[in-house]
């Protein structure tokens, strides 16, 4: 899971609910340990293209005092668009004194710090006057006051840094340890507790914070697909009320569409497929470059899984996907995972790296132009397909708790 402000999320909030056609290049150590808030230096953020004025823009400052700050420059930066811009600077003087000021109409996202990889993200109604105190050099941890949209913003990203932390701890423990060890699966046990931990708490903040768009600072952490679209559509109707046809309720509009989408597909179908149909077979090669057969696994109950290495949602199914094939395996259980990378070399590490233990791992390294993605009529993934021992579709789509309770309903 990448640390993301909540801006960020927004720009990329359909594809990291589930990947749909846009391959992330993201390693699961890359995807876990960057910090909060810190857009990439590889962005090529432009610090000189101003932004033209808007006749109904009304001013706003930002001032306070920065200890360590002493004749350090600090940047207010817009993220009007999708690239921070910096629309006015200061030298904090001698007695860590500093002044900032701009322009804006109605709800905007802007940050304050020393660059574009280390910067205090706000949330301003384009009218207030904001005083930021702290430490110059951990602008992250500085106190706000005069914008109250700020402050609930600034609650949410911490405790969401807090999560992603103890989570990356969780996963650093996992990863050397033997896929059969007690440990491992007490281990992940405690990760999935605690994402469910988590998504709770985006629920509440989300329903406790419906007049401020900061909201959308969880859209992204709305892990329970039980849940998902319900939240979505709330933070929806919020940004519809506060910050209508920006770029951030275009977003989020279309994530609900394309998770509709899914569910839809989710219910009955996906695709080719309906419940009760024999599953096409699939025949591709496997890591080795040796051709494996769906159809080869008749007698076992069998999840098809279509993920891939480059996939965020996919990834952090996989502790799931591997405590449930531990428990079952030895009860008529397997998986055929079909992977959509392209790189050979990303997909292997992958499946070491998440300890995919079972052997039946395919790929005709096409992407999305994959052959059993086409024959399956697959949109988005993680999509997965369990089928019986005659190789015929029990249910598609199924994750997490409910993929759980159907294996517990079929083989106890």
């Amino acid at each position: 899971m990448k640390f993301k402000s909540a801006l960020f999320i927004s720009f990329s909030i359909a594809t990291l609910l589930s990947c749909s056609g846009v391959e992330k290049k993201t390693t699961i150590e890359e995807s876990k340990t960057t910090a909060s808030n810190l857009p990439k230096e590889e962005n090529n953020i432009s610090f000189e293209n101003a932004i033209a004025e808007n006749p109904n823009a009304t001013s706003f400052s930002i001032s306070g005092n920065l200890t360590d700050g002493t004749d350090q420059k600090i940047y207010l930066y817009s993220f009007k668009t999708q690239k921070p811009q910096v629309i006015d600077s200061a030298v904090i003087d001698a007695s860590g004194n500093y002044d900032l000021n701009g322009k804006g109409e109605g709800f905007q996202f802007y940050a304050v710090g020393s660059s574009p990889q280390k910067f205090k993200l706000l949330l301003l109604n384009s009218s207030e006057k904001v005083i930021i105190n702290g430490d110059y050099n951990l602008i992250q941890e500085t106190t706000i006051e005069g914008s109250n949209d700020s402050r609930i913003l600034d609650e949410y990203s911490k405790e969401q840094r807090a999560f992603y932390l103890k989570m990356q701890e969780l996963q650093s423990k996992i990863k050397p340890l033997a896929q059969n060890s007690p440990e491992r699966t007490i281990l992940i046990q405690q990760s999935e507790a605690l994402t469910k931990k988590h998504t709770k708490y985006a629920q509440n903040f989300v329903d406790k914070n419906l007049d401020s768009p900061a909201v959308l600072s969880a859209a992204n952490d709305l892990f329970d697909p039980t849940t998902q679209l319900t939240y979505l559509k709330k933070i929806e109707q919020t940004l519809a009320k506060t910050m209508q046809n920006s770029v951030f309720h275009t977003s989020i509009k279309g994530s609900i569409a394309k998770v509709q989408q899914q569910q839809a597909q989710g219910s009955r179908k996906n695709g080719n497929l309906t419940i009760g149909q024999q599953a096409p077979d699939i025949n591709l090669p496997s890591p080795t470059g040796n051709k494996i057969a769906l159809s080869s696994l008749k007698g076992s109950i069998v999840l098809i899984d279509f993920w891939a290495s480059w996939c965020k949602p996919c990834r952090m199914e996989n502790p799931n996907v591997v405590r449930l094939y531990n428990q079952y395996k030895d009860k008529g259980f397997t998986i055929y995972s079909v992977s959509l990378d392209k790189d050979k070399s990303r997909w292997q590490s992958a499946i070491q790296q998440d300890g995919l233990a079972w052997p039946n791992h395919v790929s005709d390294l096409k992407g999305w132009q994959s052959s059993a993605a086409g024959l399956y009529g697959v949109s988005g993934i993680p999509f997965t397909v369990l089928i019986n021992k005659d190789g015929k579709v029990i249910a598609t789509n199924l994750r997490g708790m409910q993929l759980e309770q159907k294996l517990k309903e079929i083989l106890g």
